[in-house]
């Protein structure tokens, strides 16, 4: 394995309001700093490839998100612990026990859902937003009319199988199953293998890290969840720019506009589910982009990011 292990990192915790919230930090504080948000099946160490050369120009933070990683479990049995609202609060409470006044925001998979909230409910902490392989305010609804299957490129529909049973499962045949969902959704044949899926398939075997995952989807999405009640149904101005992994249904561009006046949306072509681990170089170089440019503050535009020569 070429890449940095995870203790390779400077760790830090933060001993806020209820929780403890575990964070790498790495890069000279003064930079314009940005925070990134993993998905799931994830931690802090999705982002391994990408903290790096983000950190050649940015204060990059990158928390665990609560129940995830190594920060702390909330009571596992209340899944209203686990709503975004919750996880909106967490990044505010870290912004400010780090004195950190505005930042750029990036989110992966459904950590978009506290990105969405974050920008409406503090609009003035937020400079410029991103989001990968992204999930839109009413996205969750269509996504949960379709038929899934485990190896559905879009998590938030294939979760609902996990979500049901996985819980469930023990040692090996848990192992197994993450080997099998981290593996699925890559557009070009790249599999995670060897020492960098251990990390991952260790990671999730820790203690409350299954349940805590699975308690994001149960309190978030489909019938029971209620991630948009108090997200402030207007758009928002906060420029931001969605790098749309491919395929992406069409169907779901639409949804963008709604919610936002300021945006770009970005195909990446040949991009599967795991675009940050697996074109590490494309997607650090146009977050570096977008986020140092003005460019994504005019009204919505598109466009397709064609990767380099391999």
């Amino acid at each position: 394995m070429t890449a940095r292990r995870p203790e390779d990192y400077l760790h830090h915790e933060a001993q806020l309001d209820g929780i403890r919230i575990h964070y790498v930090r790495e890069g000279r504080q003064g930079r314009l700093p940005l925070v990134l948000l993993h998905g799931w099946p994830g931690f802090w160490w999705e982002w391994h490839r990408n903290i790096g050369p983000l950190a050649e120009h940015f204060d990059v933070i990158v928390p665990d998100l609560r129940g995830h990683g190594d920060s702390e479990k909330p009571d596992l049995s209340c899944v209203d612990l686990f709503r975004i609202d919750h996880v909106v609060d967490d990044i505010t409470a870290l912004l400010d026990h780090l004195d950190l006044a505005r930042v750029c925001l990036v989110g992966q998979d459904w950590a978009a859902l506290a990105v969405h909230k974050l920008v409406r409910r503090h609009r003035g902490r937020v400079i410029r937003a991103a989001v990968l392989n992204p999930i839109t305010p009413g996205l969750d609804v269509r996504a949960f009319r379709c038929t899934c299957t485990l190896d559905d490129p879009h998590p938030q529909g294939g979760a609902k199988l996990p979500a049901v049973a996985l819980g469930d499962l023990e040692g090996m045949a848990c192992r197994s199953f993450f080997e099998h969902y981290l593996c699925t959704g890559s557009r070009d044949g790249r599999q995670l293998q060897g020492e960098e899926r251990q990390i991952y398939v260790d990671n999730f075997l820790k203690p409350g890290n299954i349940q805590g995952g699975l308690n994001y989807y149960r309190a978030n999405f489909g019938g029971g969840g209620a991630a948009w009640d108090s997200a402030g149904r207007v758009a928002s101005d906060c420029p931001i720019t969605f790098f749309m992994n491919q395929p992406v249904p069409s169907g779901w561009h639409d949804l963008v506009s709604h919610w936002y006046t300021r945006y770009r949306i970005e195909h990446l072509p040949g991009h599967g589910r795991h675009a940050v681990r697996e074109h590490a170089e494309h997607v650090s170089r146009r977050l570096r982009e977008v986020l140092l440019s003005k460019a994504s503050d005019r009204p919505g535009s598109q466009r397709t990011s064609a990767l380099p020569p391999q």
